[in-house]
C-alpha cells in the first residue's frame, strides 16, 4: 500500500513539473524554383520570402502569474543545407529570453525589430514583390541583436512597446517604440525608431482590416536616412484551400522623386494544415528605368 502511494505521489510530482515547463521543436522547410529577369531558373530556398528554419521555444511557469519564456531559431537554405547568413550565426533568426507577467514582458537578446512586428503580418510574398527592398521592414530592418525590449500589458486592445540597445553593444544604438491596437477585425501598428548619431526619426503606420475571409492592409513609411518615404497596399482572401493575394508598393526620395515601385500577385494552395503549394510573380521598377521581374513556384511544409 505504501509503495502504491509513493508511486502515485511520484507520478503526480512529475506531472506537475511537466505542466509547469514545456519545450517545443518547430520549423518550416520551403523549397522553390525561382526565375529572375536576365538569369537562368534556380532551385532556391523560399521563393515567397518565408525562409526555411527550425527552432526551440519554451516556457516555465514560475508561479504567481510569472513565466520565463525563451526562443532559439536557426535559418538554413534548403537547396544547399547552408546557414542562411554570411556570418555563420547559429541562431541568426532569433535568440532571446523573457520574463512575462502582470507587469508586461521584458525580453533580452536577438529578435525581430518592432518595425518588423508592425508590418510583416500584413505583407505576403516579400520575396517576390520586393517589399523588403523598398521598405526594409518599416525602414529598420527585420532583426537586431542585443535588444532589450519591454511590452506593456494589453489595455482594451492597446499595447505599447519600447526596445533599445546599449552603447557598449552598438555605438549607433537603435531605440524603437510602438503602439498597437488590435480589436476584432481591425489591427493598427504605429512604430518609430531613432539611432544614436543619426538625425531624424523613422516612423511607420500600418493597418489591416478583415472582411470575412478577406484581409485588406496598407502602410506608410517615412525613413529618416536617406530621407525616403512611401506606401504599400495588399489584399488576400481565403477561398477554401486557395489563398490568392495581390500587393503594391511605391517608394520616393526626400524630394518626392519616385525611386522604385513593386507589385506582386500569387496564390497559395493548402494541401493540408501543414503543407502548401504556391505560385507567384512580381516586378520591381527603379528610377533608372530598370525593371526586374521574378516568378516562383514552391512547396512549403511546417512542423
Amino acid at each position: 500500500m505504501k509503495k502504491s502511494l509513493i508511486a502515485l505521489a511520484a507520478l503526480a510530482f512529475v506531472g506537475a513539473v511537466s505542466a509547469q515547463s514545456t519545450v517545443t521543436l518547430y520549423g518550416k522547410v520551403n523549397a522553390s524554383i525561382v526565375k529572375v529577369t536576365g538569369a537562368d531558373a534556380v532551385l532556391a530556398d523560399a521563393g515567397d520570402g518565408s525562409g526555411s528554419r527550425f527552432g526551440l521555444k519554451g516556457t516555465e511557469d514560475l508561479g504567481g502569474g510569472l513565466k520565463a519564456n525563451f526562443q532559439l531559431e536557426n535559418g538554413f537554405k534548403v537547396d544547399t543545407g547552408n546557414l542562411d547568413n554570411a556570418t555563420n550565426q547559429l541562431f541568426q533568426r532569433g535568440a532571446w529570453l523573457e520574463l512575462n507577467g502582470g507587469f508586461g514582458a521584458l525580453r533580452m537578446g536577438r529578435d525581430y525589430t518592432l518595425g518588423f512586428y508592425g508590418s510583416i503580418g500584413n505583407m505576403p510574398a516579400t520575396g517576390v514583390d520586393a517589399h523588403v527592398a523598398v521598405f526594409g521592414f518599416n525602414g529598420v530592418g527585420a532583426r537586431a541583436s542585443d535588444q532589450i525590449v519591454y511590452r506593456t500589458p494589453k489595455f482594451s486592445g492597446f499595447q505599447g512597446a519600447v526596445s533599445t540597445q546599449l552603447n557598449g553593444d552598438n555605438p549607433a544604438a537603435q531605440t524603437e517604440y510602438s503602439l498597437t491596437y488590435a480589436n476584432g477585425p481591425l489591427t493598427v501598428h504605429l512604430t518609430g525608431a531613432q539611432n544614436d548619431g543619426v538625425a531624424g526619426t523613422t516612423s511607420a503606420l500600418n493597418a489591416a482590416y478583415k472582411f470575412g475571409m478577406t484581409t485588406v492592409s496598407a502602410g506608410y513609411v517615412d525613413k529618416a536616412a536617406p530621407g525616403s518615404k512611401g506606401g504599400w497596399v495588399a489584399v488576400q482572401a481565403a477561398m477554401g484551400a486557395w489563398t490568392p493575394f495581390a500587393n503594391y508598393a511605391n517608394n520616393s526620395d526626400a524630394a518626392g522623386t519616385a525611386v522604385e515601385s513593386a507589385y506582386g500577385l500569387g496564390v497559395y494552395y493548402a494541401m493540408s494544415k501543414r503543407t502548401s503549394l504556391y505560385a507567384m510573380g512580381g516586378s520591381k521598377s527603379t528610377a533608372a528605368g530598370k525593371d526586374t521581374s521574378t516568378t516562383a513556384v514552391g512547396l512549403v511544409h511546417s512542423f
